[in-house]
């Protein structure tokens, strides 16, 4: 297994005649490119923000009440030093966040324990502890990187260098570094204090705020398989009294035996009082609900216990069961600081007691997003109240009558995406608990798409979304473990398609189950179960193609987690018989005759340990012999890429992730318009190859780490929407990676052949207006004709030209003067034509004449507006000779903004794209289309 934190700092980008299968011998120009080379490079975020996302933890430094740090499972550190107004994401150095902790005697010391704390199948790992000693400008990596989770963080009243850390541990093997850690010394050294042995560790730790030498500690064992979640077993809570030197496993009438995650709160108002909320599993009789009937049994459920002596002795306050349902994802209790007995659990919905835990209401928070992790109440100011869920953040001021919901945060979670064709482009995609949306790739409009231009279409866990190319109004759209249907997005009518075997036969569906539509006939879709199964009418009526393509492993099959499913389903592009699926239980099987057989491929994937979850199958859309395995280790903590391919339709396969970094391979794809390119999704970001996954490269310069699972290469734009986990879409344009070659990189300077470029008619769409600035509004790209080119060297006077269809130079760009990469946009403005310079007659009697002001531009403007002249008034046109900016104008690469007065926007048309740099001329031709309409075309 290779360590989290080896991270390759640079790449070797192979430039080769990417042949596909013409030549079997391929001539590479093996080529070190330096990463600021590469810097044009950028993805544009396209959020959204309206589905929120998981935030974990909170915490807001003592002495600054508007200054919030809010942790997101998977989507960094985000601070606002304005109540939320704005946002900066200050730490995004690991995949998940489990806690976070402010110093209270340093607000600017501040605690990360990365890896989230919940037990999800989306809770990823994380590097071990960071602190920063300068309110989150920069971090340092201070130890634990084999914790993986980590429930909580507690640091010292007056020592900012001590804190405890309560480690869970890895979630999917048993390992060494859990349990309770103490530092002394700010992290530069560890101590196990509480350790359960390599099975249990700590969830919670909470500190007694009348003796910091005081501390409660809940431990937890849990192991989650991929077919298989156990949390119930070792759970108690200790206590120490000299800071962890020494701990007790305290009784006095908290119960034994089922225990699972166990919650920890102190009573600021009543100091000696301690809560725990406790998943107990043991089984309980319930009497009877009428005469005659047996009794029956349950588990007891969630219950909360309170000790007012220091942890001696427990009082079991509830008779009806409270907690989270599943109780391993939720887990957090808390007392308000003014009010002993008013005490907060959170779970699905937010139990509130106003009597000490004995009775519950969850009459709040139902305007908000469910599933709830993360509280505080501000000790200063009684009422206001911050809240985290699986949607977002929100804050209440009037003790949770209501809530403010914060939609300025993108932090959404998607497994999949995927694109239809309209122009501009729709995105699909699904998401965590967040259901399905659609979406914009750009606004039609000067400014960037806002919330209210994303569309909720579905409900769950969204997985696969796809729109029918020959009808984008239909839309295939799912959540967890195969519920299926198709919509229409514009009636607003949905018919559940979701295939069923015959009576007796029962169906295991992944939690993402894989979806397909055939790219020679829309109507023809593919879904996985255990088997594969095909519709040739949209989903109303399906056929099994195939048996159990799995091992059906009855040791995995009996979990409590559906297992032995297909995850990854391809048909390919050249033949509609050709056919690869894959399995989580390891199986990769080639279909030659339509589904009717199957050949077992997975035995010749080299180095790949068994039974390990295949990410993604693909066949490649230029070569019938060709395709591509993605494997996926998360689930037995491996985080090695395994990514292989295939030439000779499967006979033999070879290993392609050299120079990949460490981390699970979710996806990968082909471009479909250049063979051997490659697109790859992991857990460590977004990549992509120009010789056939020989060699890798960061996809962009500025993609934040976080985990992709999924890509949309767009069948007609250069584009590839990035999926994230945590941090919603980015979309990078991909012109020069699809056209690199030996030659180009070779030459002095090249041209990269240009999109064609639309002349939107503007609008103002968005609908933010003059709102202030808490509001989320992605970035549109820069207006125009984005055009790539490659310079070697930094080149002196280089520049580009815009040419009409009669020869015409209508527009001439400066090239910056650099080497590597550059994107330069022509805004599709001509040049202004040129004015002959005219002499102006000397007026001798000027000086005698009384000075006046000129008006300002803006004045004249106004005037203008207001105060018409008369019919018979001659205007002096030196009036309007003040620049006036398009208005969609923005800098991008020299040629973004118009450079003088007169100039207007080109027409629809053919044109050519002139370089001329180091000696060397290129010409790309260059289609302008018109604006296709609201519909898109």
């Amino acid at each position: 297994m290779r360590s989290r934190l080896a991270r390759s700092c640079a790449f070797l980008l192979a430039a080769g005649a990417l042949l596909g299968t013409a030549l079997p011998c391929r001539a590479l120009l093996a080529q070190s490119i330096e990463p600021q080379q590469l810097a044009a490079v950028t993805a544009r975020a396209i959020g959204p923000a309206a589905p929120g996302g998981r935030i974990v933890d909170l915490a807001v430094p003592s002495g600054r009440p508007w200054e919030l740090y809010v942790a997101a499972a998977s989507g960094g550190l985000w601070k606002s030093t304005n109540n939320g107004t704005t946002w900066s994401c200050v730490f995004a150095q690991s995949l998940s966040i489990g806690a976070i902790a402010v110093a209270p005697s340093d607000p600017d010391v501040i605690w990360v324990g990365t890896g989230e704390g919940n037990n999800q199948r989306s809770s990823y790992a994380g590097n071990g502890v960071w602190r920063s000693t300068d309110g989150g400008k920069s971090f340092t990596n201070v130890g634990l990187p084999e914790s993986h989770h980590i429930g909580r963080i507690v640091v010292h009243p007056t020592d900012a260098a001590t804190a405890w850390v309560a480690v869970l541990g890895h979630l999917y093997t048993k390992n060494g570094e859990r349990g309770l850690y103490r530092t002394q010394d700010g992290g530069a050294s560890w101590e196990l204090v509480l350790g359960r042995g390599d099975a249990v560790g700590v969830v919670d730790v909470v500190i007694d705020p009348r003796e910091p030498d005081t501390l409660f500690a809940a431990s937890y064992q849990r192991l989650r398989r991929a077919w298989n979640f156990d949390d119930v077993g070792d759970a108690a809570i200790y206590r120490s009294r000299d800071g962890g030197d020494s701990w007790t496993r305290l009784a006095g009438g908290l119960p034994s035996g089922r225990i699972g995650r166990i919650g920890l709160a102190f009573s600021a108002a009543e100091p000696g009082w301690l809560y725990a909320c406790i998943d107990e599993q043991n089984e309980i009789e319930v009497p009877a609900a009428k005469e005659g009937e047996a009794a029956t049994k349950r588990p007891a459920g969630g219950g909360v216990w309170r000790s007012a002596d220091g942890g001696a002795t427990w009082e079991k306050r509830n008779e009806k069961p409270v907690s989270g349902e599943p109780p391993y994802y939720y887990g957090q209790i808390r007392v308000d600081p003014h009010d002993p007995d008013h005490v907060w659990v959170l779970g699905i919905e937010v139990f509130v007691s106003k009597d000490g835990g004995k009775t519950f209401a969850s009459d709040v928070a139902g305007s908000l997003h469910s599933d709830h992790h993360a509280l505080w109440f501000d000790p200063h100011s009684r009422g206001r109240i911050v809240l985290g869920n699986d949607g977002g953040l929100a804050q209440s001021y009037d003790g949770g009558a209501s809530f403010d919901w914060y939609s300025n945060l993108s932090l959404a979670q998607f497994y999949t995406v995927s694109v239809d064709r309209r122009r501009p482009y729709r995105v699909y995609g699904g998401l965590q608990d967040n259901g399905v949306w659609m979406g914009p790739s750009r606004a039609r409009g000067f400014g960037g798409s806002t919330n209210s231009d994303w569309r909720f279409i579905g409900g769950g866990d969204g997985m696969y979304v796809l729109s029918d190319p020959a009808d984008p109004d239909t839309v295939y759209l799912e959540s967890q473990f195969g519920a299926l249907s198709r919509t229409n997005v514009r009636r607003g009518e949905t018919a559940w398609i979701q295939p069923r075997g015959a009576e007796g036969e029962k169906e295991r569906f992944n939690w993402c189950s894989p979806l397909l539509l055939s790219s020679h006939n829309s109507q023809v879709v593919y879904f996985g179960s255990q088997r594969l199964w095909r519709s040739l009418d949209r989903g109303d009526h399906w056929k099994a193609l195939s048996g159990d393509l799995t091992t059906n492993d009855p040791a995995k099959t009996a979990g409590n987690v559906p297992h032995c499913t297909l995850t990854s389903i391809s048909e390919s592009p050249l033949d509609p018989d050709l056919l690869l699926v894959g399995s989580d239980d390891g199986r990769v099987q080639w279909s030659r005759d339509g589904g009717r057989t199957f050949e077992s491929l997975e035995s010749r994937l080299p180095g790949v340990p068994p039974a390990l979850w295949v990410s993604r199958v693909e066949l490649s859309p230029h070569d019938r012999a060709v395709a591509w395995v993605t494997v996926n280790g998360y689930r037995e903590d491996d985080f090695t890429p395994y990514v292989f391919r295939t030439s000779d339709g499967g006979a033999t396969f070879e290993a392609i992730a050299n120079g990949l970094p460490d981390g699970p391979v979710n996806v990968i794809h082909e471009s479909p318009r250049r063979a051997g390119v490659l697109f790859l999704g992991s857990d460590a970001g977004a990549f992509f190859s120009i010789d056939r996954g020989d060699h890798w490269q960061p996809l962009a310069s500025d993609l934040p780490l976080n985990s992709v699972l999924d890509l949309a290469v767009h069948p007609r734009d250069p584009e590839v929407v990035v999926s994230t986990h945590g941090r919603g879409l980015f979309v990078v344009e991909v012109t020069a990676h699809e056209q690199l070659t030996a030659e180009s990189l070779a030459a002095p300077a090249a041209l990269f052949a240009p999109a064609p470029a639309t002349l939107w008619r503007g609008g103002f769409g968005g609908g933010i207006g003059w709102s202030g600035d808490r509001n989320y509004r992605a970035a549109n790209p820069p207006p125009g004709a984005p055009l790539w080119l490659w310079m070697a060297d930094a080149t002196k006077e280089a520049k580009v030209e815009i040419v009409d269809a009669a020869g015409k130079v209508v527009r001439t760009i400066a090239v910056a003067e650099q080497a590597g990469l550059q994107r330069v946009a022509w805004d599709l403005q001509l040049d202004p034509p040129q004015k002959p310079a005219e002499a102006k007659p000397v007026d001798a009697k000027a000086d005698e004449q009384p000075l006046e002001p000129k008006p300002t531009p803006r004045a004249s403007r106004q005037r203008r507006r207001y105060e018409p002249l008369p019919e018979s008034a001659e205007v002096d046109p030196s009036e309007f000779d003040e620049p006036i900016e398009a208005p969609f104008a923005q800098d991008a690469g020299g040629g973004g903004r118009r450079r003088g007065r007169g100039g207007s926007s080109a027409t629809p048309g053919r044109y050519t794209v002139r370089l001329s740099a180091a000696g060397v001329v290129s010409e790309q031709p260059l289609e302008v289309v018109a604006d296709p309409g609201p519909e898109g075309g």
